[in-house]
């Protein structure tokens, strides 16, 4: 195995002005999922589109970005630009890399009789993995996401979430212009304090020239035991061009030490 800094960042909550930002090694705030640490998913892995377009662990880059509150809504809502320079990834991945430029818009509103909705926009900018600057061999990729979160406190305890997120892949390379999309819906269920019953389902196409379709269904059960610790059962089916795979997961997940902190 190998080990390697997740995060190391230097945080400025208030710069003036209604401005904040944040400067070192990031996960960069795309959509509503590649922010989130894998401990504070609600469910055991990444949608396919993330896996597909921005690489099988969180897009992370070094650099900074500044965050904007804008005051004049009677709302919560934030804009933010961020630059960035992302390693290349391994052989036979894809995500963005070298310099690239990230872009959102985030909001939420306040629906009442305790109901709340959640939206977003993304964009990222940068260059693909054949990118080589000495041959001069382009690889342009431009990214756009949507996210929309509606949520649902029936009681002090219960709550429902239904969760969807759409990435469009535009990719210029030598062999021609890929458009590529993919989305997952994921709604979810907290019974009481302890469990979770979720539903995800995935749909999502490559990066590559040669097109290819996958989608997935999941089954999520998730077992609060304490605030920082659970653990997660998964049963997924995937249909990959036409071929059919079956899979299950069990994941634990828990904090030790001064670090440990409340688990969503």
């Amino acid at each position: 195995g190998e080990t390697e800094v997740c995060e190391g960042k230097a945080s400025f909550q208030n710069l003036g002005y209604g401005f904040s930002g944040e400067v070192g090694k990031i996960h960069i705030d795309f959509g509503k999922v590649n922010k989130l640490h894998t401990h504070h998913l609600p469910f055991t892995d990444r949608p396919l589109v993330l896996n597909k377009f921005l690489g099988e662990d969180e897009l992370a880059g070094q650099g900074a970005t500044l965050k904007y509150l804008i005051p004049i809504f009677p709302f919560y809502s934030q804009i933010q630009a961020g630059f960035w320079k992302i390693e290349k990834p391994e052989e036979g991945q894809f995500f963005p890399t070298d310099k690239s430029y990230s872009a959102r818009w985030n909001s939420s509103f306040d629906l009442g009789n305790k109901k709340e909705l959640e939206v977003g926009f993304s964009g990222l900018t940068g260059r693909g993995p054949g990118y080589v600057s000495e041959t001069k061999l382009k690889d342009n990729v431009d990214l756009v996401g949507a996210d929309i979160t509606f949520k649902w406190f029936p009681s002090s305890y219960e709550k429902w979430t239904f969760q969807n997120e759409w990435i469009h892949l535009r990719r210029e390379i030598p062999e021609g212009k890929l458009n590529r999309d993919g989305f997952y819906s994921f709604i979810n269920y907290r019974a009481n304090k302890y469990w979770d019953y979720g539903l995800r389902f995935d749909y999502s196409e490559n990066s590559d020239p040669l097109i290819s379709y996958e989608r997935a269904v999941s089954a999520i059960i998730t077992d609060h035991l304490t605030e920082t610790t659970y653990w997660r059962l998964t049963a997924k089916h995937r249909n990959v061009n036409g071929k059919n795979v079956s899979e299950g997961w069990f994941q634990l997940s828990f904090g030790i030490g001064p670090h440990s902190h409340e688990l969503e």
